[in-house]
């Protein structure tokens, strides 16, 4: 028996120390945290963010100096000694190998470059684009964690009306199988209560299913790697319902939607981008002008003989061949096969198009608004009278009920009442679920703020 005890409470101290990871209860805002944080879309939006601010660290430092050294070791090939290189000892030409090393250190600085400057911008409005689209990447997240949340809730709710019904039938079994037995009811009574109990099981293992499913979905979303003890926290919800939110006009909505949605964002910085690009293009029909610098030196070694003592020390001559240069470079652009003008009318045709891109993104917002608007108010206006429905249906159950237990109705009456009932709490669950569904997408488009 001590045995048994000591090793009981090693296990209990095992059990304690495991992680409660896969026992945890997520909430809706830890599920799209969680979705924001692991999904490989949204890593890979941040590599093209991570991109983008290294082009644009390029652009910046366009304008510090370039500096560069250069080395080269040739050999040359029968080279004619007397002709400038060294005199002719004889009057009569002479050829020999050459072995020359020579090195410089070369510098250039941009004066004036009007392209450094459109490259800057370009860059820096690519930068918000992508920056935007990465903040719509996670809207989009959010809202579709929300939905499939919110949908669980639906199922679950749901398998809790089916429980409810079996119980009730269960009931309906119990009484008809003791008036049987006394005689009160005939055995068609009892038979139709425990079709009705079959189908009600089947009913609760359908929407049990259902419920089980969209759990596992929704733990796919977030990329879990143990999906078979993913459970979400039931908040409750009913406020939201209770006091349903005033909503301002669509319009109202649209204007405050607009100066904020990513994807508008995203379209304005693009129609900037292209318009920097505009000026690059056009920049490449001005000079440039580059400050420029070089110090450099070289030297020969002959393979002749009869003139390898009239040449200096190889390091002599490195020594004094030194050469210093500093000056300024003026480039002019006289023709490039027209291929500016085409570059520059591709720029303008690409403004263009950014513009009728945010005219299509905000019409198609715009759209989406309104629809979510006027869905919201329909479905809660569809709760409201699901509501009154249920009462009625209720009411109705109860005075079937007692008509039933009094004996002036059958068993077919109430299960026909009792299911128009159940029908009613469906009707009243999908009502809820599909307002509250409808409330989280205005918020995305507002402000993206998912609270449980």
């Amino acid at each position: 028996m001590k045995h048994i005890i000591v090793s009981l409470m090693m296990l209990a101290c095992m059990l304690g120390s495991l992680p409660l990871y896969a026992q945890k209860t997520w909430t809706l805002q830890e599920c799209i945290d969680y979705a924001i944080e692991h999904n490989i879309d949204l890593q890979k939006q941040a590599e093209l963010v991570n991109q983008q601010k290294i082009q644009l660290n390029s652009a910046n430092n366009a304008r510090l100096p370039q500096l560069s050294a250069e080395v080269d070791d040739d050999f040359v090939f029968h080279q004619n000694l007397s002709n400038g290189l060294l005199p002719s000892t004889d009057g009569s030409a002479s050829y020999s190998n050459l072995t020359g090393l020579s090195g410089s250190l070369n510098a250039s600085l941009p004066i004036y470059d009007g392209r450094l400057d459109g490259r800057r911008k370009v860059a820096q409005f690519n930068l918000e684009s992508v920056l935007a689209r990465q903040d719509q990447a996670r809207k989009d997240i959010g809202i579709h964690i929300a939905v499939q949340y919110l949908n669980i809730l639906y199922h679950q709710g749901l398998a809790k009306v089916c429980r409810q019904q079996v119980e009730l039938s269960g009931d309906f079994v119990s009484k008809a199988e003791k008036q049987f037995e006394q005689g009160a009811k005939p055995e068609s009574e009892l038979v139709q209560a425990r079709s009705q109990l079959a189908e009600d099981e089947y009913q609760l293992a359908v929407a049990e299913g259902d419920e089980q499913l969209s759990t596992i979905q929704l733990a796919q979303l977030l990329m879990l790697e143990d999906v078979s003890d993913f459970r979400i926290y039931d908040p409750s919800l009913e406020t939201d319902i209770l006091l349903p939110r005033m909503l301002p006009p669509a319009d109202s909505l649209f204007s405050m939607a607009e100066n904020s949605y990513p994807d508008i964002l995203a379209a304005q910085a693009d129609i900037r981008a292209a318009e920097a690009g505009v000026k690059l293009e056009r920049s490449q029909l001005f000079p440039t002008l580059d400050l420029i610098g070089s110090i450099g030196t070289q030297g020969y070694r002959v393979s002749n003989d009869k003139y390898y003592s009239l040449m200096p020390d190889f390091s002599r001559q490195l020594e004094k061949n030194h050469l210093e240069i500093i000056g300024l470079r003026l480039k002019f652009p006289i023709f490039s096969a027209l291929q500016t003008r085409n570059a520059i009318n591709l720029a303008q045709s690409q403004v263009t198009m950014q513009k009728l891109n945010l005219a299509d993104r905000r019409l198609l917002l715009r759209t989406e608004i309104e629809q979510a608007y006027y869905n919201a108010n329909i479905a809660f206006s569809r709760h409201e009278a699901a509501k009154k429905a249920e009462i009625s249906a209720h009411t109705n159950y109860d005075y079937q009920l007692k008509s039933y237990e009094a004996g002036r109705t059958t068993i077919f009456d109430l299960n026909l009442v009792n299911q128009q009932w159940l029908r009613t709490l469906q009707d009243v669950l999908q009502s809820k679920y599909d307002y509250l569904i409808r409330l989280k997408i205005l918020d995305f488009y507002i402000s993206n703020e998912f609270t449980d």
